[in-house]
């Protein structure tokens, strides 16, 4: 297996792993999630240390440019989609925040409001 070669395959596994860590997440597997993310700065240190030893020839380096953008647009893709999700579930603990506060608020008054009735009529 050639330099390039070697390098191209940890290019594809860095480009599979975005993918199992976003499948992941949408399953909420996210102990597993979280396992890859690891992995993926392993693999993203590894692959940078590999790209400084490889000589590339002309044609390699134009084929590595565009697996770089690739991966590239597919990281972009999951930042977006990841601050969707962000955003949706920040949505959620807003509202659930909000019918505890009303919920609690209303326990108090039911609470006040409530009580032993007193016969004051002897």
């Amino acid at each position: 297996m050639t330099q390039f070669a070697n390098l191209e395959l940890l290019y594809n596994q860095f480009f599979n792993l975005a993918d199992e860590i976003i499948t992941m997440i949408d399953k909420e597997e996210y102990s597993e999630a979280i396992v890859k993310l690891e992995y993926k700065d392993k693999l993203m240190k590894k692959l940078s240390v590999t790209k400084k030893t490889v000589v590339l020839s002309d044609e390699d380096m134009v084929r590595l440019q565009l697996i770089e953008q690739k991966l590239q647009e597919k990281e972009l893709e999951n930042i977006t989609y990841l601050s969707k999700l962000r955003n949706e579930m920040g949505q959620k603990i807003q509202n659930t925040n909000k019918k505890v506060k009303m919920n609690s608020a209303y326990d108090l008054y039911s609470k006040k409001s409530s009580g032993v009735f007193v016969d004051i009529t002897e």
